[in-house]
């Protein structure tokens, strides 16, 4: 039995090489760990949890830092369990800037106050 039809491995190999040519070196050059001079980055935090009932309840403290000397525009979007933007807010950093937020204040639309 055969996996792959001979048309189905030439289509698969066509793919393979349309993505290596439309690929350039410069979406490979950030560095994991780095402080490296390229666009955009994404700053996960898979797991909070608030107690919006209980005001002594379970809360989360988050803080973004900005690890240069020029100020920054931080963009935040707070997701549902289901995959849907629940709060979104920018937060703008100076140079060396640090910024804490509580996720109930969040969520109860109380943004944090920046720069």
């Amino acid at each position: 039995m055969r996996l792959l039809s001979r048309h189905g491995v030439v289509g698969l190999a066509l793919t393979l090489f349309v993505l290596v040519l439309t690929t350039s070196p410069r979406d490979a050059s950030a560095a994991i760990g780095t402080i490296d001079p390229v666009p955009a980055a994404s700053l996960l935090f898979p797991y909070f949890e608030v107690d919006l009932g209980n005001a002594a309840g379970a809360d989360t403290i988050l803080t973004v830092d900005n690890a240069s000397a020029t100020a920054i525009l931080s963009h935040v979007t707070i997701w549902s369990d289901r995959g849907v933007p629940a709060a979104a807010f920018n937060i703008y950093l100076t140079g060396y800037d640090v910024q804490n937020f509580s996720m109930r204040d969040v969520l109860n639309g109380t943004l944090p106050a920046t720069a």
